[in-house]
This record gives structure tokens, C-alpha cells and sequence, in this order.
């Protein structure tokens, strides 16, 4: 054999020693390192915070995907990430979150609790799964402070759970009008999710005054619509503010709207007035 030839023979023998060991350090790879975890569980919690339950299970391994079926489905406010750990051998993972959830306490407005979480991942086809061994939707008891109320985040109480419907704006100021006159008011949305969205429309406190519907009463996601308020202002003066309520399923939030402005009794002065401050 001549010397090229024997220096070949060696660079092949070399390269068939190198490549199984290339071969499975690609098969793992950097792909589950922390930092595309990170990337995995936030995917999971932006996807619960826009209610695309479909969109959830594909975080989710598949003893998880049976065990979500049967939770109550409630998205969250919001969520922050602490921190995300993977062992040594790369196949278990585990992110700790602090998550921004709905709560309702007897004697306090409709608002929303920041809860610890825990969730357990493991390296399955390439990917994080979620195990689920722990309820996305955790049902904890709130912390107490020594004041006996419970430590909750700043929320409107307009909202007790997210909604799938986004709405341009859930306020109407009708301003200034004459007693007499009729509001009309229209409230626009998309349905934001990835499933369809069912909903009915009542009046907060019903008077007789007030009606509102829907444009229709089922919506596909990425679908506008649009709610409609007719309120008949001959027997009211001052300042009024009107609530109305859109009850969504499957998520069992419920979405309240306002119209509010001052209505002039006869003897006053349109032009004089001044328009009051949307609240």
C-alpha cells in the first residue's frame, strides 16, 4: 500500500470512530438546554393566557393531554417565568413561575391572585412536553397578610376571569345628550382563541331601558362581532353609567361593558355644559 493510500485508510478508520459519537451529540444537541425550555414554557402559558386550549396540548405529553381533558379551562392574566432548570442528562426539566390567575373572595371585588408554580418537563421526540403533575390552574389557597385579606394584584373588577373575545373598548361615553334622546352604543371584538367562542348578552341591572345583543351568538377564532347597547334616557337626568354583561362559554367568563355620560333635563343648557371625564 502506498503512503497516500495508507494515510487515507487511517483518516476513514479515524472518522468512522468520530462519527457515532457526532451522530448522538446531534440527536441531543443544545435543543434541550435550559434556555429552549425557557422558550417551551412560555409558549405553554402565552397560549393559557389567550385561551388557545387547542394550542396547550401541544405542550403537553400525552399522559398530560388525557389528565387536561378533564380540568375546568380558565385563562390567566399574565405570568413571569423565575426560573427553568434541566439535569445532567438532559432528559427532565423542571420551570418554576409566578402565575397572574382569577379569584373570587366573598367581600372583595372580582380580581386576581399571583401564585407560585411549579411544572415538571421532559424531553420526549425532540421536545419539552409538560407532565402535568401539577394543575396549570392551580387551585391554592391565597396568601394572607396580617391584616386577615388576601395579597392580590391590582385588577378592575369589570373582570373577573379573561375572556376569549378582545374588545376595542369596553367603555362608551355617550358624553352629553338630551333627555329623551336614545343611545346607541356598539362595542367591537375578535375572538382571539383557537376554538369557538359562544355568547349572550344581558344588562347588569335591568331596568327596561336598556337592551343589548349580539351580532350573532357564536364566533370562529379570528372572528369579529360586535355588541350593541339601546338605552331610552326620557326618564333619567345627570350623570348615568350602564352595565352590560357578555357571558362566554366554554370558559365561563363573563365580560362587562359600560356606556356613561350625562343626560341635560330640558331646562339645562347643552351648550354650557361641560363633557364629564371617562372613568
Amino acid at each position: 500500500m502506498t503512503q497516500p493510500s495508507r494515510l487515507l485508510s487511517v483518516f476513514l478508520g479515524l472518522l468512522l470512530c468520530v462519527f457515532p459519537a457526532l451522530t448522538q451529540s446531534q440527536a441531543v444537541g443544545p435543543a434541550n438546554t435550559a434556555e429552549h425550555l425557557r422558550e417551551r414554557c412560555e409558549g405553554l402559558y402565552t397560549a393559557i393566557k389567550n385561551s388557545q386550549w387547542k394550542k396547550v396540548e401541544s405542550f403537553l405529553n400525552e399522559d398530560a393531554k388525557i389528565a387536561w381533558t378533564a380540568y375546568k379551562k380558565s385563562a390567566i392574566y399574565g405570568f413571569e417565568i423565575k426560573s427553568v432548570s434541566v439535569a445532567k442528562d438532559g432528559k427532565t426539566g423542571l420551570s418554576e413561575s409566578i402565575v397572574d390567575s382569577p379569584m373570587r373572595v366573598p367581600g372583595f371585588p372580582a380580581t386576581k391572585i399571583r401564585l407560585p408554580q411549579t411544572v415538571e418537563w421532559i424531553w420526549e421526540n425532540n421536545d419539552w412536553y409538560a407532565l402535568l403533575r401539577e394543575k396549570l390552574e392551580q387551585e391554592q389557597l391565597p396568601t394572607v397578610t396580617p391584616g386577615g385579606t388576601p395579597a392580590m394584584a391590582s385588577q378592575a373588577p369589570e373582570t373577573a376571569i379573561p375572556g376569549e373575545l378582545e374588545f376595542v373598548s369596553r367603555v362608551y361615553d355617550y358624553r352629553l345628550i338630551r333627555q329623551g334622546e336614545t343611545i346607541h352604543a356598539k362595542y367591537f371584538f375578535t375572538n382571539k382563541s383557537d376554538h369557538v367562542v359562544k355568547a349572550t348578552a344581558a344588562i347588569a341591572n335591568p331596568c327596561g331601558c336598556v337592551t343589548a345583543k349580539l351580532s350573532k351568538d357564536q364566533f370562529k377564532p379570528g372572528e369579529d362581532g360586535w355588541v350593541e347597547a339601546t338605552m331610552l334616557t326620557k326618564d333619567f337626568g345627570g350623570y348615568i353609567r350602564q352595565g352590560l354583561e357578555v357571558h362566554l362559554q366554554p370558559s365561563g367568563a363573563k365580560i362587562v361593558l359600560v356606556m356613561h355620560g350625562t343626560i341635560l333635563m330640558p331646562w339645562q343648557n347643552r351648550d354650557q355644559k361641560e363633557s364629564p371625564k371617562t372613568q
